[in-house]
C-alpha cells in the first residue's frame, strides 16, 4: 500500500511538472511574440524616419540653392 501510495506520488509530481514546463513554454513563445512585433514596429518607425530626415534635407538643399 505505502509503495502504491508513493508510485502515484511520483508520477502526479512528475505530470505536475509537464503541465508547468507547457505553461512556462506557452509564456516564453508569447513573449517572443510580442519581441517580435516590437522589432517590426521599431523597423517601421526607422524607415519612417528615414524617409523624412531624407525629405526635410532635400527642401533645405532647395532652400539653399535659392
Amino acid at each position: 500500500m505505502k509503495k502504491l501510495f508513493v508510485l502515484f506520488s511520483i508520477v502526479f509530481v512528475i505530470i505536475a511538472c509537464n503541465d508547468k514546463k507547457k505553461e512556462d513554454n506557452k509564456d516564453i513563445e508569447q513573449a517572443i511574440l510580442k519581441i517580435d512585433s516590437i522589432e517590426a514596429s521599431i523597423k517601421s518607425s526607422i524607415e519612417n524616419l528615414e524617409n523624412l530626415t531624407n525629405d526635410v534635407e532635400a527642401q533645405l538643399q532647395e532652400l539653399d540653392n535659392i
